[in-house]
């Protein structure tokens, strides 16, 4: 059965989004233009969700319509038919421009899912979604150690960003604590403490003649670099979006490269512009090393 290009495309980004939805063992697997045995013969399945529970496979049938008007009430008969000639578990109808009111009344009825999806790479994208942002940028800046040496005697530190105490290389310790989580921290520019619980007294640090030398009153403070971005969800690139009109939620999937893409330029602000702000905040966590400008992203959370 031939289908038009942008039908299939639209299939796959149902399928993406899915993908992304499903993240337990129970879901067997998400699979694109499959075909089922019905009562009449074979069927062509736009995307089935295979699930294992209590030692049985149950099938989530999910039928895709890229079409430029709402769909009525016949898609929905329709699509009960081949949920009933496959026997399938669940039906979700996915719709690029929405459903009839008699379409949302008879799914519900028979526990049919409504979805409509969209993707950035829409050319009506811009049109459909206008959300604002604000980006928040966290990054470690201003890593420092200070104490009291035990001595009398001129000694020389190596020049290093952080310098080995007790064997512990402290410019790696801060390094892996930012990019594994490990190092907490809290979201003010004011300098704060590094805890080393690997770390106690007496603290030694070797000296560049190799001599180890006691200090006392040893710390690691850093600060952080805190800066607000704003701009517009559909500025981001690969953002996908499902809105399930049955339970009257949406979900939005945003591709983390997209942020620090070149040709996205959101617009630096003051946080006092956040007073009255309404919309998503991302909050980014920015993986730098001290010997090194390299930037990444490590992770982001939406509030």
């Amino acid at each position: 059965m031939s289908k038009s290009k942008p039908g299939i495309e639209f299939e796959k980004l149902a399928e993406s989004i899915f993908k992304k939805l499903i993240r337990d063992d129970r879901f067997e697997s998400v699979e694109h233009n499959v075909q089922l045995m019905g009562q009449d013969g074979l069927r062509q399945i736009d995307v089935l969700v295979k699930t294992k529970s209590i030692g049985m496979e149950f099938n989530t049938i999910i039928e895709c319509k890229d079409y430029k008007r709402k769909l009525s009430i016949i898609y929905v008969d329709s699509f009960h038919s081949k949920l009933l000639d496959v026997n399938a578990s669940k039906g979700i109808l996915v719709s690029r421009n929405g459903f009839s009111t008699k379409a949302i009344s008879k799914a519900k009825r028979l526990g049919i899912t409504l979805c409509t999806a969209d993707e950035a790479s829409d050319p009506n994208w811009k049109l459909k979604v206008d959300i604002p942002i604000v980006l928040e940028e966290i990054q470690p800046v201003h890593f420092r150690f200070t104490g009291e040496f035990n001595t009398q005697e001129m000694i020389n530190i190596p020049h290093e960003n952080l310098p080995v105490i007790n064997d512990i290389d402290l410019t790696k310790f801060v390094n892996d604590g930012w990019k594994n989580g490990s190092l907490p921290f809290k979201k003010t520019k004011k300098p704060q403490k590094v805890t080393i619980d690997s770390l106690s007294p007496p603290y030694y640090i070797k000296a560049e003649n190799g001599v180890l030398v006691e200090m006392k009153n040893f710390e690691v403070t850093f600060s952080l670099e805190i800066r607000y971005y704003i701009s517009n969800l559909n500025e981001l690139k690969n953002t996908q979006i499902l809105n399930n009109i049955t339970s009257s939620s949406t979900t939005i999937f945003f591709d983390v490269n997209s942020i620090t893409d070149l040709n996205f330029n959101p617009k630096i602000i003051p946080k006092t512009h956040l007073k009255n702000y309404k919309g998503l905040t991302l909050s980014i966590k920015i993986l730098t090393d001290m010997d090194d400008d390299y930037k990444k992203v490590q992770f982001f959370k939406i509030n």
